[in-house]
């Protein structure tokens, strides 16, 4: 019999918004890689390094081990820590593309 996560919703949503960045991380990858747009903008390389390092490997960690061990976690914690981790994340991505350095720090 399989077991259900406990927090299916809140990993589902973690795993789907660090596709969602790793796409991006990727497309900005080959794009650079093939200069097929030419040379990119170093606020585009950076979204593609920090999306990488800090979104997606973040995002997929944190839903991972909220999968391995929700079994021992009480309450409703994980929900919104997952909500505001998977916004807080993203708007980190967005920061970097949009090149204002007053919202990367």
């Amino acid at each position: 019999m399989e077991r259900t996560p406990r927090y299916r919703t809140e990993i589902t949503a973690l795993f789907r918004v660090a596709l969602v960045i790793f796409v991006v991380t990727v497309v900005i990858g080959i794009a650079n890689g093939t200069k097929v747009f030419g040379t990119l903008d170093r606020n585009v390389l950076l979204t593609h390094l920090h999306a990488g390092t800090i979104g997606w490997i973040t995002l997929g960690a944190a839903a991972l081990t909220l999968w391995l061990f929700s079994g021992a976690a009480t309450g409703s914690g994980p929900r919104p820590l997952a909500v505001g981790l998977a916004v807080t994340v993203a708007c980190y991505v967005a920061a970097f593309l949009s090149g204002h350095i007053v919202a990367r720090a």
